[in-house]
């Protein structure tokens, strides 16, 4: 037997030696394979719980037409179903990522040709609906998908949520895959937008965000001072939300025969610094106001660390497979059109200017922008979100006709009879077809999220509506 024991030691040592390292090397050969086994049956003992929720809580057949429960077919089965092909659960991150310095005066430039954007990743889908309205191209078939399509009032998203938790939903790859694509396997959307939310992006700058069961997010320690700015460091996304990247990852790779492009997104600079000031939702952001105006300096500096870390997360969310990218502003319908162009703006149009490197369509949306639309139009994204308040065909005109838009059917609506729902949906079509009889250019939307009261069975009959509206107007043959 060969002694694995250096050469100076005398033969009766050697193989002292040699059998201790033998006995180490059984120990720990034995300890790995038991933290394999046990670490298999934890999967395994998740991945069959998953299973019996997608058996336990298939939504029933509703007949499209009339009102659940008279008898009739129903057209098309709207069923919502988790996937069996869920993995074992688990966090990604990445241990090679450390935090950057922090960012003063312009945000860091990313040259996406060095960082793994390929022509596969911009370019996958190229021919979907979606993707040729964002380049005003026309379709045959209108293209639509809904803000919060992947939310509360789908059943199996609330059996999940009982299940998990909120946190654990978002932070969670394998979990955020299966919500993001529960709508799209049930009512054939033109696009999966990544299941995420838009505040945990604020811990790469260093901000603690709680997320309690059955609660909003919320801020653990709000910014209230120009010294609580200095204090932020901003971080890699790939380090601060990485769980949100890789899902993107799987949701990619379920999608790929598809031909159903991918949305990443972020909140804006305007809006994370609302959660940022307050800690938490607020009516009126009254707080965040005040600081804008009074702190200006501190102000400024926060925006500028804000547009930088919202533009290397939506660089990395393509890096990772996003295909398209949306901009929420939710909260800048609070503000006069003055203080808009000078308080955000700048920043605003920093991060698309950054993100449009990706080469992929930005879709910019803001609530309660009918008072500065042109700005918004300005500020250099491919598409423009329209809220519900203002006409379509209004503010199109308005944006102009070459731009692409999308909206903007009051979420409201879902909660409606279906003959008031349709007649809505019409409304808002025709006005888009009144701008462009091909509706090239147009993506069809809600003016904000799905309700968490709306029936699933309304979305799949909007949707279904919208694909089957004839580009002349009227009614769907």
């Amino acid at each position: 037997m060969k002694h694995w024991a250096p050469s100076y030691l005398k033969p009766t040592d050697r193989w002292s030696c040699s059998k201790g390292i033998l006995a180490w090397l059984r120990f720990f050969f034995a300890t790995a394979e038991l933290s394999l086994s046990a670490f298999q049956k934890t999967s395994r003992n998740d991945f069959d719980s998953l299973r019996t929720i997608r058996m336990e809580s298939e939504v029933p057949d509703v007949a499209l037409g009339s009102p659940p429960g008279n008898g009739e077919v129903m057209k098309t089965p709207c069923r919502l179903r988790l996937s069996p092909r869920l993995s074992s659960l688990h966090h990604t991150t990445n241990p090679s990522v450390t935090r950057t310095s922090d960012i003063q005066g312009e945000p860091v430039i990313v040259d996406v040709k060095s960082r793994g954007i390929s022509s596969a990743n911009v370019n996958a889908g190229v021919d979907s609906r979606l993707l040729q309205a964002c380049r005003r191209e026309p379709s045959s078939t209108i293209p639509v998908w809904l803000m919060r399509q992947a939310g509360r009032y789908l059943p199996q998203f609330q059996v999940l949520q009982e299940k998990y938790g909120f946190a654990q939903l978002i932070r969670t790859p394998e979990l955020a895959c299966e919500v993001t694509m529960l709508p799209v396997r049930a009512f054939r959307p033109d696009a999966a937008i990544i299941f995420a939310d838009i505040i945990p992006l604020l811990e790469g700058l260093g901000l603690k965000v709680d997320m309690p069961q059955g609660q909003e997010p919320v801020v653990r320690h709000p910014l209230r001072s120009a010294a609580d700015v200095d204090r932020l460091q901003a971080m890699a996304p790939e380090e601060s939300v990485g769980y949100t990247l890789e899902a993107i990852r799987l949701v990619r790779r379920e999608m790929e025969t598809t031909g159903i492009p991918i949305i990443g997104f972020s909140g804006a600079p305007f809006t994370l610094a609302c959660y940022a000031i307050e800690g938490g939702h607020s009516s009126t952001f009254s707080i965040t106001r005040a600081f804008m105006m009074s702190q200006q300096t501190a102000w400024r500096q926060l925006m500028t660390k804000l547009s930088g870390l919202v533009a290397q997360s939506l660089l990395a969310q393509v890096r990772a497979g996003a295909q398209v990218l949306q901009l929420f502003d939710s909260w800048v319908g609070l503000l006069s059109p003055m203080d808009y162009r000078n308080y955000v703006s700048p920043y605003t149009r920093r991060v698309i200017s950054t993100a449009s490197k990706a080469g992929v369509p930005i879709i910019h949306f803001g609530t309660g922008n009918a008072g500065f639309l042109e700005q918004m139009r300005d500020a250099g994204a491919a598409v423009v979100g329209i809220d519900w308040r203002i006409d379509l065909d209004v503010a199109w005109r308005r944006i102009g006709k070459d731009f692409a838009v999308q909206g903007n059917l009051d979420p409201a609506a879902l909660l409606a009879p279906w003959d008031e729902l349709k007649r809505q949906a019409q409304c808002v079509l025709n006005q888009a077809l009144a701008v462009h009889n091909d509706a090239a250019g147009y993506i069809f939307n809600l003016g904000h999220g799905v309700l968490p009261a709306t029936p699933p069975e309304n979305v799949q009959r909007l949707v279904d509506f919208v694909h089957e509206y004839p580009l002349s107007g009227g009614q769907p043959s």
